[in-house]
């Protein structure tokens, strides 16, 4: 796993793999942006590094492919899973 400094990631990248904060920890999926916010408070919570078999991207490619708004995880789309992503940032936003 590599170590990545939290300055460092791009602000709303997609890690090509999940992310870490030790190696049972993760604190994002593939499928979710490593914002600026969330930057931020592992800042203010003191982490400086985080930990990835995958490396920061532009764009959320699991697949390895993308069309337009809509990237394919398997056999189902990420557009069908958006209200459980939505949640699932509400209440990691609540912390």
């Amino acid at each position: 796993m590599n170590g990545f400094p939290v300055e460092g990631v791009p602000p709303s990248s997609f890690f090509t793999k999940a992310v870490y904060l030790d190696p049972q920890f993760i604190i994002a999926a593939p499928e979710m942006p490593f914002t600026s916010d969330l930057a931020n408070t592992l800042s203010e919570w003191g982490f400086t590094e985080v930990f990835s078999d995958g490396e920061p991207v532009e764009n959320i490619a699991p697949n390895g492919t993308r069309s337009g708004s809509e990237s394919i995880v398997g056999d189902r789309s990420v557009n069908g899973d958006m209200n459980q992503v939505r949640q699932a940032k509400r209440f990691y936003d609540s912390f």
